[in-house]
């Protein structure tokens, strides 16, 4: 498991402990947490471990619980001379991960295998997430081709009628079979790159087969992630919202400002997920390295709202229900 899933495995059991587990909760398992929290963010300050670099912000689908529908910046590529810029730039930080997707579906990118390669040329750990509706078998053969260690694929559904509700604009039958034929070729191929990730995200119209999705994928792939649709910080209103991770416990600094960063396929870089519009701008890697952003006076800013518990000055955060588990 790389160190992207790793931590993404880790704040899954966080979430448990937190709404499970008594001594988490008790004063002293609650100081024993932000004596941790406050020690990686001093080690985090000098470098993102995780960098999604959006290659482009257009998508085929119009999912129910996504930002995208709603999304009003404008969409297009990344240029070839911008993608091997914030790459160097990566490199130079010594970042570990990169995830070569943001908001839009990487496959509509004819390049992306080629950037794949690119990226493993400078010794990165590659992620691409894809809801596999363009996964045909030369797209298949040449992700397998291009070193990509892990391929997630976002399928919310088990049965057609649920996942095309859902999943607006793609067929059910069609990206089954696509990922099963991917798995397949995987299987023939030399090595076991990449490792497959199937993501079920949760909704009231879709929870009843979150346990057949699981059951189905859990042998075929290497992992299967349940997760919990949100509201975007209460952009986009979703009447079947499913669970979120809201808990009372105290709230500690966000992660995103320490473990990851998202440049734009337009070289703005902004901090999180919510942030679908770039309404949080902390830089543009057109005009300053990635390094002196992530160490800038705009990131630092929000980092010191947040260890002051004062992030609901940022609106986006004052309004986001996510708690951060580290």
């Amino acid at each position: 498991m790389g160190l992207a899933g790793t931590n993404r495995f880790l704040r899954t059991l966080g979430i448990y402990l937190i709404k499970r587990n008594r001594a988490f909760r008790s004063p002293l398992g609650q100081a024993m947490y932000l004596g941790y929290v406050s020690r990686r963010m001093r080690k985090l300050d000098k470098r993102p471990p995780f960098v999604h670099i959006e290659t482009t912000n257009v998508c085929n689908a119009r999912c129910t619980m996504c930002s995208y529908p709603i999304m009003q910046r404008p969409k297009g590529y990344m240029s070839d001379q911008l993608y091997l810029k914030i790459l160097r730039d990566c490199a130079e930080m010594r970042v570990a991960d990169v995830n070569l997707q943001y908001l839009g579906e990487p496959l509509l990118d004819q390049k992306i295998c080629d950037r794949i390669r690119e990226a493993k040329e400078y010794g990165f750990r590659v992620q691409m997430v894809s809801n596999a509706s363009l996964l045909d078998e030369a797209k298949a053969r040449g992700l397998l081709a291009s070193g990509v260690d892990e391929l997630r694929i976002s399928m919310d559904g088990f049965t057609p009628k649920t996942f095309e509700d859902i999943r607006v604009g793609l067929k059910f039958e069609k990206v089954k079979g696509n990922v099963e034929r991917f798995l397949d070729l995987r299987a023939r191929h030399r090595g076991a790159r990449p490792r497959v990730v199937m993501c079920f995200v949760g909704l009231a119209g879709n929870q009843s087969e979150s346990k057949q999705f699981y059951d189905f994928w859990r042998g075929k792939v290497d992992l299967v992630l349940i997760s919990q649709a949100r509201d975007w910080a209460g952009q986009l209103p979703l009447v079947q919202l499913g669970a979120t991770y809201s808990t009372s416990l105290p709230r500690v600094p966000c992660n995103h400002l320490w473990e990851e960063v998202i440049v734009l396929h337009d070289g703005r870089v902004t901090v999180c997920c919510e942030s679908y519009d770039g309404q949080i701008t902390v830089g543009d890697v057109r005009e300053q390295p990635l390094a002196e952003i992530w160490r800038g006076p705009a990131y630092e800013r929000l980092r010191r709202l947040h260890r002051e518990n004062r992030a609901g000055e940022i609106p986006l955060c004052g309004a986001c229900k996510y708690y951060a588990i580290w």
